[in-house]
């Protein structure tokens, strides 16, 4: 974890921060949680971060983490630019927008190894990877609903099985940032990622 890495049931509750420009030769370059961790994050901007390996933002590893209001904005890795989640990592994600993350694998996200994480009323648009470049599940099926997801085909007949289980609500349509940054800028901390009228 280039900002923080929480293990052995750690659980912590944190409120209003800020990880930016923070970087690690593995995992996590903002957070990482293994060892069973569930922190609770709310209002909380990962932007800018980076990661030799997984979770440019952050990497869960086996944790049951709930994240509100959070935003992960240029962020890289090689697999899962925004978030990682691997090995029974099954985060809780409500009003959380990822946005202009790069990666190899899962430009916004990445779910592997049997995890599941749930989504509600979140943001994936215009992450880029050369596999999955808003999402990558490998044996892993999020739930999604309400959610704005960049080629998901919106819920439906049009909806791309390979995201995950639509679980209603869903859109596809551009969600009109104040002032989004290219992929290829990440890392990178700039960006405003309000939603114009």
């Amino acid at each position: 974890g280039g900002g923080l890495g929480n293990a052995s049931q750690s659980h912590p509750t944190l409120n209003d921060v800020a990880f930016r420009g923070n970087t690690s030769a593995a995992h996590g370059g903002g957070m990482s949680n293994t060892g069973q961790s569930n922190p609770t994050l709310t209002r909380v901007a990962f932007v800018g971060n980076q990661a030799v390996s997984y979770g440019g933002g952050l990497y869960n590893n086996a944790g049951l983490p709930v994240l509100t209001n959070v935003l992960f904005s240029g962020n890289a890795a090689q697999f899962g630019g925004g978030l990682a989640n691997y090995q029974n990592g099954h985060a809780t994600l409500r009003n959380c927008t990822w946005s202009g993350n790069a990666a190899i694998v899962g430009g916004g996200l990445l779910n592997a190894n049997h995890s599941d994480p749930t989504l509600a009323n979140c943001i994936v648009w215009g992450n880029d990877a050369a596999i999955g470049p808003q999402f990558y599940n490998e044996d892993s099926a999020p739930t999604i609903a309400y959610s704005d997801i960049e080629g998901s085909g919106g819920s439906g007949a049009g909806w791309q099985a390979a995201l995950g289980l639509d679980a209603g609500g869903n859109i596809a349509a551009d969600p009109r940032f104040v002032a989004p940054l290219p992929t290829s800028a990440a890392p990178t901390a700039g960006g405003d990622y309000r939603l114009r009228f």
